[in-house]
């Protein structure tokens, strides 16, 4: 009559559903971090005195501890996790994109420059918890012969304070040094720009480009969505400041925006 045969095939149908929901609860649960969607105001360029206002994508997923999705740093992979370990340093390694970029058409100033693109970038990362706050250094060499094609190095230290039960205070100073490559690209006018712009020519070489600070705070309205504001500042220095390129040497970012937690 084929009932039994019936009958097996809709238990095993009814397994492999079962089993699919399971593999799929652990694969959700083993992702942790946050996404938060919302608007930005801030330089058209670093050293520019104008601003814009742009969508904000802010995004900081890891996957069991290994794998990790970062707005900031691209996507990579953990070689070393202190919370696999046990221990307080995590190293990683991540392939992103710079989206500092510098262009003509976006200040028509900078006529007679050349255009400095975002590019592909190589990061490696560092973390020390030093249980006060995390301090972290992140390497940076991009690729690309429309971009700076430089090497960057941001030290930070990232400090978090609990206001009350949902609601969280971040603040975080950071200093950052750049090689001749980026600094030149960003900040230097060669005897050729010099000659077909309206800039004199100046020297930019290798050093710190910037020091900032960055303020945030979140509110939870339930475990797992919330509103966040943050408000960064950095000052531009040395041959970055001295640019004639450079129309303010402060820099003021502001974002503002809803957060997703996992």
């Amino acid at each position: 009559m084929g009932y039994p045969t019936m009958s097996i095939g809709v238990a095993l149908v009814a397994t492999s559903v079962a089993a699919t929901q399971v593999v799929a609860q652990e694969v959700e649960s083993s992702w942790e971090g946050h996404i938060g969607i919302g608007l930005r105001h801030e330089p058209v360029y670093s050293g520019s005195d104008k601003t814009e206002n742009s969508a904000a994508l802010d995004i900081n997923l890891t996957w069991n501890n290994l794998l990790f999705v970062s707005s900031e740093t691209g996507v990579g992979a953990y070689l070393l996790n202190a919370e696999r370990t046990g221990g307080d340093f995590t190293l990683g390694l991540a392939v992103g994109y710079d989206a500092n970029e510098r262009l003509v058409a976006d200040d028509n100033r900078l006529s007679g420059l050349r255009d400095v693109k975002g590019s592909p970038t190589l990061q490696l990362l560092m973390e020390y918890d030093l249980g006060l706050a995390d301090v972290e250094l992140n390497v940076s060499r991009a690729f690309g012969s429309d971009g700076h094609e430089g090497l960057t190095a941001e030290l930070s230290a990232n400090f978090e304070y609990q206001l009350s039960t949902r609601t969280y205070l971040g603040f975080s100073p950071s200093i950052t040094w750049a090689n001749s490559n980026y600094m030149t690209a960003l900040y230097g006018v060669s005897s050729g720009q010099a000659a077909n712009s309206s800039f004199p020519k100046h020297k930019a070489g290798s050093g710190i480009e910037n020091v900032g600070v960055e303020l945030s705070i979140t509110h939870l309205l339930n475990d797992s969505f919330g509103l966040y504001s943050a408000a960064e500042y950095s000052a531009l220095q040395g041959d970055a400041k001295n640019s004639p390129v450079t129309f303010d040497s402060s820099q003021l970012e502001l974002t503002t925006g809803i957060v997703f937690r996992f």
